[in-house]
């Protein structure tokens, strides 16, 4: 009787996951959003699942550098892309070439934040709602905006909803939320 089989079949096992330091690349430039979410994910994954992981900020290009890097890394699930609309649905509508192909590049994981996005202007200006613009209103539905909550108060209430929402992030971060 051979061990030979027993070996070779103890060899073609896949490696327990994971079995090497974890990169998260950031498309972003470190000290937005995406970094500070990136940094709380690697915090939390690192925690979760024992092993290092770090955040690797790969920016330019709108986020097509990093983005590719991802794209072209080893297909082990080690090397992890905190990814946004704009990186993975936008881009590929503004550059007439992509180094990758979004839509078979990329196996989506998990949604980690739903960022809606805000017009403002200063507050002294006399614009302060689109309400009664028909020509802008016009503009932002060709665009598919929500406009929806676009009065200062409405506006006011948001923010204090988001800082309520995001707040404990930055602060076990350590950052500062003015």
């Amino acid at each position: 009787m051979s061990a030979a089989p027993d070996l070779a079949k103890a060899q073609a096992q896949p490696a327990p996951y994971p079995s090497k330091l974890i990169p998260i690349i950031s498309p972003a430039a470190a000290g937005g959003l995406t970094d500070v979410l990136a940094r709380s994910l690697a915090e939390e994954l690192q925690r979760g699942l024992g092993q290092t992981v770090i955040v690797e900020n790969r920016t330019g290009a709108s986020g097509n550098i990093g983005t590719d890097l991802v794209a072209k890394a080893e297909p082990d699930g080690h090397t992890l892309l905190l990814g946004t609309a704009g990186m993975l649905v936008i881009n590929e509508l503004i550059y007439s070439k992509m180094p990758f192909d979004p839509a078979t590049a990329f196996a989506p994981i998990t949604l980690v934040a739903d960022m809606p996005l805000a017009l403002t202007v200063n507050p002294k200006t006399k614009l302060s709602s689109v309400k009664g613009k028909p020509e802008m209103i016009e503009s932002f539905a060709k665009q598919g905006a929500d406009l929806d909550g676009n009065t200062p108060a409405e506006f006011d209430a948001f923010i204090k909803q988001e800082r309520v929402k995001w707040g404990p992030v930055a602060r076990q971060l350590t950052l500062k939320m003015d």
